[in-house]
């Protein structure tokens, strides 16, 4: 499959979405998704979108009321 090219604007929606759609709230989740953009950004490609189903996964799983608003 080709790598797929994105501008941080369109990475950040993704990160955002995805993040969202884990069920946190979109109003605390910015801060996590300009990290993970600028590290990708800034070519530590290991520590960016790597960490983004992980942090999904803690999301989905615990509900933190620090991501889910509650």
């Amino acid at each position: 499959m080709p790598d797929v090219v994105l501008t941080p604007k369109q990475a950040r929606k993704l990160v955002m979405d995805a993040l969202v759609g884990a069920g946190a709230s979109r109003d605390n989740v910015g801060f996590l998704a300009d990290g993970i953009i600028d590290t990708e950004v800034s070519g530590l490609a290991g520590h960016g979108f790597y960490w983004l189903q992980f942090y999904c996964s803690h999301v989905k799983s615990v509900r933190s009321p620090a991501f889910s608003g509650l």
